[in-house]
C-alpha cells in the first residue's frame, strides 16, 4: 500500500514529463485549484434559431451538438481527469489501469462522423471578403481581425431569421449558427469573444459538410488541450469538454451523473 502512495510514476523512463506535470505540484501541495473551462456556452443563448435553420441542422451530423447548447460542465470532474492525463501515452492513468476517449466514443456519444474527408484546407483567404460572400454581411474594422471574427457581431446580425428569407439567406444563417457552435462548444477560443473563420470555407456547400470527419478533428483537438492543461502552469482548458464529461459518465462509475 505504501508503494502505491508514492508520488510520480513507477517507471520514470516511460513517463518522462512528470517534472512538468500538474500532478507533481499537487503531490507537493502547491496546486489545488480547478481549471477554467473554455466552453462559452452562455455566449450564444440569445441566438434565436428558427425552425427552418434547425431543420437543416437536423439533417447534418451537428444536430446533437445543437441539442447540448446550455449543458452545464462539471469543472471538478474535468479537472480531476486532467490530473490523471498523461501526454506520453494520451491516456488517463487511474488505479484500475489506463483508459482514453476513442473515435468510437465520439461517434456514439456525439453522432459525429469519424470517417470521411479530412478537415483541412488553405488559410490564404481574404477573410472579410469571404464573410461577405458566405454570410451576406460586412463586418466593421473592429469586428474582424485577420481570421478572427467577433462573436457579438455574429449574434447581432443573425439573431433571428427574416420571415421573407430566401434559400440563400437561410443558408447564410445556417453557416452563422454552425460557426457559433464551433466557436463556443467544439473549438472554443481562449478569449471567448472571437470566432476563428478557418472553418467557414468548409461550410460553403451545406450539402457536403457531412462528408467531413468532424469527429476526428474534435478528438484530436481535445487530446491537444488535455496535454496542454496537464502542464504545471496551465490554468484553463479548451476543446469539446462535454465529450470528456459524457465519456466519464459512461465509462467511469465515480463522478457519474445521477437523475
Amino acid at each position: 500500500m505504501e508503494d502505491r502512495l508514492q508520488p510520480g510514476p513507477v517507471y520514470p523512463e516511460l513517463l518522462t514529463q512528470q517534472e512538468f506535470h500538474r500532478s507533481k505540484a499537487i503531490w507537493e501541495g502547491e496546486d489545488s485549484s480547478s481549471l477554467r473551462c473554455r466552453s462559452h456556452i452562455v455566449s450564444h443563448k440569445g441566438c434565436l434559431v428558427s425552425n427552418h435553420v434547425v431543420d437543416l441542422i437536423r439533417e447534418s451530423q451537428f444536430f446533437f451538438i445543437h441539442r447540448i447548447v446550455g449543458f452545464k460542465l462539471n469543472v471538478d470532474l474535468i479537472t480531476t481527469l486532467v490530473e490523471r492525463w498523461r501526454p506520453e501515452t494520451h491516456t488517463f492513468h487511474i488505479t484500475i489501469g489506463e483508459a482514453t476517449v476513442t473515435l468510437h466514443d465520439v461517434q456514439v456519444l456525439l453522432g459525429l462522423r469519424i470517417r470521411g474527408d479530412v478537415v483541412s484546407g488553405t488559410t490564404a483567404y481574404n477573410w472579410r471578403a469571404l464573410v461577405i460572400e458566405l454570410l451576406g454581411n460586412t463586418p466593421g474594422d473592429d469586428d474582424i481581425k485577420g481570421a478572427s471574427l467577433r462573436i457579438g457581431w455574429l449574434l447581432d446580425k443573425f439573431s433571428s431569421l427574416p420571415e421573407d428569407a430566401n434559400e440563400q439567406v437561410l443558408h447564410q444563417y445556417v453557416r452563422a449558427y454552425l460557426l457559433i457552435l464551433m466557436a463556443t462548444i467544439m473549438f472554443p477560443d481562449k478569449s471567448g469573444n472571437d470566432i476563428q473563420l478557418v472553418y467557414l470555407p468548409l461550410l460553403r456547400d451545406l450539402t457536403t459538410i457531412d462528408n467531413y470527419s468532424w469527429g476526428s478533428v474534435v478528438l484530436a483537438t481535445l487530446y491537444r488541450n488535455l496535454c496542454r492543461a496537464s502542464q504545471l502552469k496551465s490554468r484553463d482548458i479548451g476543446g469539446l469538454l462535454i465529450l470528456l464529461q459524457l465519456w466519464a459518465w459512461e465509462r467511469i462509475a465515480i463522478g457519474r451523473h445521477v437523475g
